[in-house]
């Protein structure tokens, strides 16, 4: 029993984990289709990972463009409603022209015909005058 175990203990040292003490993991041994293989596909990834670089940057570009666009248009809202309140304001100015116009030409009317009221109760009352003068 003593030499069974002492078999076994001799086996599992001799194997190739134990005996091999500096093995290189570094070196990967692929068949060349393989390498080929893998060869194409880190080409393809690091063209890819390029598209992309490139994608983010237009997509930066465009993003910047739509921002510079946006507030372009706010702008020019902003002038459309300060133009619609201008424009408010000066037919609200020309209706109050309008009507002080209007009362002013109503006024004027009214002072001509108290005129003359008053020259002709003058001109009647001298003529009053003069006839009693006369008699």
């Amino acid at each position: 029993m003593k030499k069974f175990l002492l078999l076994i203990v001799l086996t599992l040292v001799s194997l190739p984990s134990f005996s091999q003490t500096a093995t290189d993991t570094s070196l990967v041994i692929l068949p060349e289709q393989i390498a080929r293989e893998v060869i194409k596909e880190l080409l393809l990834g690091d063209s890819y990972k390029k598209e992309l670089d490139a994608t983010n940057i237009k997509l930066d570009l465009i993003n910047k463009k739509v921002a510079v666009k946006d507030s372009i248009i706010l702008s020019l809202e902003s002038k459309i409603e300060n133009l619609l309140n201008a424009e408010s304001n000066r037919r609200q100015q020309i209706e109050t022209f309008d009507k002080m116009t209007n009362q002013l030409e109503t006024d004027l009317k009214k002072e001509k015909l108290i005129k003359r009221i008053y020259q002709f109760s003058t001109t009647a009352i001298l003529a009053g005058a003069v006839v009693l003068g006369l008699l």
